[in-house]
């Protein structure tokens, strides 16, 4: 095997990934977004960030984005 391949068999390939927060309040109600970016009501959250991010802190750092 040549050395580009190996590289390339180690390399572990990336996937995009969210995570979201489902926010109820003491009624029941649960908070939704309409976002600017979505043409569709939606939960906070939004994409893991690379590099080691938790889904937990992802989901922590986007609901206080929004």
């Amino acid at each position: 095997m040549t050395d580009d391949l190996i590289a390339g068999a180690v390399e572990t390939p990336r996937v995009p990934a969210s995570a979201g927060a489902l926010i109820f309040d003491d009624a029941g109600s649960l908070l939704i977004l309409k976002t600017t970016y979505k043409k569709r009501w939606s939960i906070p959250g939004g994409q893991i960030e690379a590099g080691g991010e938790s889904p937990w802190e992802a989901c922590r750092r986007e609901t206080l984005e929004e």
